[in-house]
């Protein structure tokens, strides 16, 4: 809890502190209106504040914004990469003291965000599974006052992720796999920065003929709670008949906030169902800086 809370303090220090008097040049949003206009800067680059910001429009498809006084959401816009001010949100509100919370995901629907300390995200089974997603945010407490007031935010990652690399290829026989994870939630709190329900995630990967042949990368995240810091995850591949030819169990995958977990093993091979023991580290598991893409803080290396 101290380190979580920390790593979100320094974020939010890094990123806009609305009440200073600090001015900040948005031209571009020059001619909108409102009391209070923010634009998302950037995504954090891993855990070090020094390193290169991350566009948003790179990593975020959608931006929620919202805004809570007295337990209660007053203002919200959602919007879309392609929209005109993307990353830019005007509000106009009463003088006062407000919450304000910023959500960046790539989700096919946007969470609730009604209540700022469980910010749900659903269950997608359609291809690709897109429920889950790589997820930003920020939050915190500011005071409005009439004069206009504008400044950026810099948004911190929320989620683990756990990476399956297969080293067998696809048979073309097979058309999806479907993932049944638990330990992790699909929930935000984001007054905490943690995971904040007890979820049944799931997601189903459609596995077209182009992937015959290949080997695959699937993703999976989750917000960590505090009460969890691994996951079980059941694994079922299916065939062209809707029958699971292949089934597997990880236990006790760790996860962590802006970590990868990366699992590497023969995932095809095989019929009827197969529960290998638990996934130890492989003697070459190692945890190093991950600096391509999204930055994450460190990557760690398993198999199965």
């Amino acid at each position: 809890m101290t380190n979580t809370f920390g790593r979100f303090m320094a974020a939010a220090l890094c990123g806009l502190l609305l009440a200073s008097c600090e001015r900040v040049n948005l031209d571009e949003e020059s001619s909108m209106t409102g009391n209070l206009i923010v634009k998302v800067n950037g995504i954090e680059s891993g855990y070090d504040a020094t390193r290169t910001l991350t566009n948003v429009t790179e990593v975020c498809s959608r931006l929620c914004f919202a805004l809570y006084k007295d337990g209660e959401r007053v203002k919200y816009e959602n919007q879309k990469v392609g929209d005109k001010n993307y990353g830019t949100v005007s509000f106009t509100v009463d003088p006062g003291e407000y919450e304000m919370l910023i959500v960046g995901h790539s989700g096919e629907r946007n969470p609730s965000t009604t209540h700022p300390e469980k910010i749900q995200f659903s269950n997608l089974t359609a291809s690709g599974g897109t429920g889950f997603t790589d997820t930003f945010y920020h939050y915190e407490v500011i005071t409005v006052g009439d004069d206009a007031k504008t400044g950026e935010v810099i948004l911190q990652r929320a989620t683990a992720l756990v990476q399956i690399v297969t080293t067998d290829v696809k048979p073309s026989k097979i058309q999806k796999v479907y993932f049944r994870y638990t330990g992790g939630s699909g929930a935000l709190d984001a007054t905490t920065g943690t995971g904040c329900v007890k979820s049944n995630q799931v997601i189903i990967f459609e596995t077209g003929q182009e992937w015959d042949g290949k080997t695959m990368t699937f993703n999976l995240f989750t917000f960590p709670r505090e009460d969890s810091e691994t996951l079980e995850i059941t694994i079922n591949v299916i065939d062209s008949k809707e029958e699971t030819v292949v089934e597997r169990v990880l236990e006790n995958v760790p996860v962590k906030r802006n970590e990868i977990s990366r699992y590497k093993g023969e995932l095809f091979t095989g019929s009827g169902t197969d529960t290998p023991t638990p996934p130890t580290p492989s003697k070459d598991s190692q945890s190093t800086s991950f600096k391509v893409e999204t930055d994450w803080g460190a990557i760690h290396d398993y198999t199965f």
